[in-house]
């Protein structure tokens, strides 16, 4: 399994979604998703449900954010180009698992998961020979109050 580090961050840059391609380790995804979930959220206030993706050439930031708190989660050896999306954490996370049922453990080592948002309006997740869209978050911006 890929190693991976979390922190506790006080800020998230805001900004619109950048375009961003990924490819990384599912359970390693799946494990970042977890990590950053750990953040209380009011689901009351637009986009505080989602995770932000953030591709750093060679491993790609998970971070998950309630306007007080903020969990990264660091996943590296991610082949990622220099972009950022919000996607909503719980569906993201829904999609991880759905398309993996029905596969042996033994197949799901290793298993890579592609999430193409180079359209940021569009995101798509391709993992197990499916390819789907990725939900994303209503406006596709950090939330401001993240700052």
């Amino acid at each position: 399994m890929t190693a991976y580090s979390a922190e506790a961050a006080p800020v998230i840059t805001p900004g619109p979604a950048e375009p961003l391609s990924l490819s990384t380790d599912r359970a390693a995804l799946a494990d970042a998703l977890v990590t950053t979930g750990l953040v209380p959220i009011d689901r009351s206030w637009s986009g505080w449900g989602g995770v932000l993706l953030e591709g750093r050439g060679d491993h790609l930031i998970v971070t998950g954010a309630n306007g007080d708190t903020a969990i990264q989660v660091r996943v590296p050896d991610a082949d990622t180009m220099h972009g950022r999306v919000l996607l909503d954490r719980a569906e993201l996370t829904k999609l991880l698992t759905a398309l993996v049922k029905g596969h042996r453990k033994k197949d799901l080592a290793g298993m890579r998961v592609t999430i193409d948002a180079t359209d940021p309006d569009r995101p798509v997740l391709e993992l197990a020979g499916v390819r789907g869209p990725a939900d994303r978050g209503a406006d596709g911006r950090v939330p401001a109050g993240a700052a």
